[in-house]
């Protein structure tokens, strides 16, 4: 399993952050970019193909993983801790943009076939 920092651009080239998973299945490749509190730029919502793009160049992903948005129960917004519900949404690429499917822990660790770490 890969567990590291991605710089990746966000709106305007500005330098964003997320922090990425990579679970190797059997039968998958999964990987999982969460939103970090600390992220100096564009979120991982407003930018998903530029993780996407970013992650498949560093560690050589192929086309076929499977790709999931995470946001911890904790996020910084105008500098004041906030507590919000974990989430973590399924997102697939098409013609038309990406397209976000909500999923639940158990789910998640389901798909990677063990228990997502903190």
């Amino acid at each position: 399993m890969i567990d590291e920092i991605l710089e990746y651009p966000g709106f305007g080239e500005c330098e964003s952050l997320c922090r990425i998973r990579i679970n190797l299945t059997q039968t998958n490749t999964i990987a999982i970019a969460s939103e970090l509190p600390n992220n100096p730029g564009t979120s991982i919502t407003n930018c998903p193909k530029s993780v996407r793009e970013r992650a498949i160049l560093r560690f050589g992903l192929p086309p076929s993983t499977t790709w999931i948005e995470h946001y911890p129960g904790t996020q910084t917004l105008n500098r004041k801790d906030i507590v919000l519900e974990e989430s973590f949404s399924i997102v697939t690429f098409n013609k038309s943009g990406p397209q976000w499917k909500y999923i639940s822990r158990s789910q998640v660790e389901e798909l990677i076939g063990g228990k997502l770490e903190e």
